[in-house]
């Protein structure tokens, strides 16, 4: 079970920021690149296991990041802005930089995302969850217009007692094309998001006769490496795993494994 948790918690890590540059959100990008300390995920092992959504999780692993390195502290999250008895936001974290010595603000994002357009890469509203949720251009647009402006919020101001923060985003997001040999041509999405390809069930079949070995994760695996995982399995238990969540309408994220050993990660959809 612990071991299973440090996985996600270094694959979350691992996944790189969305964009290349800060001409989108205009903030600059949080990174986690910092020598992590695994043994600090025994301490949320109970509370990481009530938390069945992916978002939520990644929450919580995002935070244990930050308070396991020296360089953070003073750490405030999930804080909530009201005005005239209602809330109208909530601010993800407030911490102190103790390396730049100031205030910042981050907003944490963990998407996942295919690219349904042809060739405008830099689309975004062509970028969309696989069960066609969570449009990347809608996320772009709620954060700059509500998320990120909060880290100003005079709420926020007095709760540090300064008026200087600077607003970061950590967008961490894995994008998945038609096609296992398209390249991403894009001067605004980092090319290094891209994890593998996506396509339907039937699409899917063909792969009966390879000789891969297959793995489908759950969701509270989805930003894990598939290289780090251990147990595979045959088409056809793949195949059983993958008609009952078709049938239901909801995409699922597939691991490969071939007799090469490379390693594939792709979403078989509904759609």
């Amino acid at each position: 079970m612990i071991e299973d948790l440090k996985r996600q918690y270094q694959g979350l890590l691992k996944i790189p920021h969305l964009f290349t540059d800060n001409s989108v959100l205009d903030v600059r990008p949080f990174g986690t690149s910092e020598k992590i300390d695994l043994s600090i995920i025994d301490e949320i092992g109970l509370e990481l296991s009530k938390q069945k959504y992916l978002g939520k999780r990644s929450e919580l692993y995002f935070l244990q990041y930050l308070k396991s390195s020296n360089r953070y502290s003073k750490i405030t999250h999930s804080l909530q802005i009201q005005k005239d008895m209602a809330t109208i936001g909530e601010v993800d974290v407030i911490c102190y930089d103790k390396v730049q010595q100031k205030w910042i603000h981050i907003e944490l994002v963990t998407k996942l995302y295919v690219f349904t357009g042809d060739d405008d890469y830099d689309d975004f509203s062509l970028w969309i969850g696989p069960n066609l949720k969570d449009r990347m251009d809608y996320k772009i647009n709620k954060l700059k217009s509500r998320q990120l402006p909060l880290g100003q919020h005079p709420e926020v101001l007095k709760l540090i007692d300064t008026y200087e923060i600077e607003s970061y985003c950590c967008y961490k997001a894995k994008l998945f094309l038609k096609h296992p040999e398209e390249q991403l041509h894009s001067a605004i999405l980092n090319e290094n998001c891209v994890a593998g390809s996506y396509f339907n069930f039937e699409e899917f079949k063909k792969l009966k006769h390879t000789k891969d070995l297959f793995y489908v994760p759950e969701k509270m695996d989805w930003f894990c490496d598939p290289e780090a995982h251990s147990q595979w399995y045959s088409f056809y238990k793949a195949e059983t795993l993958l008609k009952l969540s078709i049938k239901e309408k909801r995409a699922r994220l597939l691991w490969r494994k071939t007799s090469n050993g490379d390693y594939f990660e792709d979403f078989v959809v509904w759609w």
